[in-house]
């Protein structure tokens, strides 16, 4: 029973999440009534410039990961740093956090993990935004402020649980 719960909302995501790209796919813009738009080139480079974007973050972490995970991290440091500056890399400004808060290939160091988690919990980190809320409960790097860290529970995780609970993730 509580299999087939889980089950049905699992599928309801499917479904929500396959409505809206075909309503994407599909829309209609001025000028292609009966037309469909699932084929239909962009109007703008901009979506081509994503595209870049995207393969270029998705190249570039492959590099990072292999590189830390030889232990690398002099070489990783600065890549993960450009990744955040340059793409605005959420992954790079998390990993980044968790290697000053681990002291892997820099000085331990709370204070900076905390600002690093900051940056990548505004670029949308989910792990960040958590290890943010963590930190303001516990004091790790700021001030112990309970009330800071319901906010950003509030801000962040509180939405995405609800969400989570309603299709079966968490």
């Amino acid at each position: 029973m509580y299999y087939r719960l889980i089950m049905k909302g699992v599928l309801i995501c499917y479904v929500v999440l396959f409505m809206s790209i075909t309503t994407y796919a599909f829309s209609e813009t001025p000028g292609s009534l009966g037309k469909s738009n699932i084929v239909r080139k962009p109007e703008s480079t901009h979506h081509d410039s994503l595209s870049d974007l995207h393969t270029r973050i998705f190249d570039n972490r492959k590099k990072i990961i292999a590189l830390l995970n030889k232990g690398a991290y002099n070489q990783t440091i600065p890549m993960l740093i450009n990744a955040v500056k340059s793409d605005r890399d959420s992954w790079a400004a998390d990993t980044l956090g968790n290697l000053y808060l681990a002291g892997l290939g820099v000085k331990q160091n709370q204070e900076l993990a905390f600002n690093w988690f900051s940056i990548a919990a505004k670029l949308g980190s989910i792990p960040a935004q958590r290890q943010l809320v963590n930190a303001y409960m516990n004091g790790n790097g700021v001030n112990q402020n309970p009330s800071e860290s319901a906010y950003f529970f509030r801000k962040y995780l509180a939405p995405l649980q609800w969400a989570g609970a309603y299709c079966g993730v968490f």
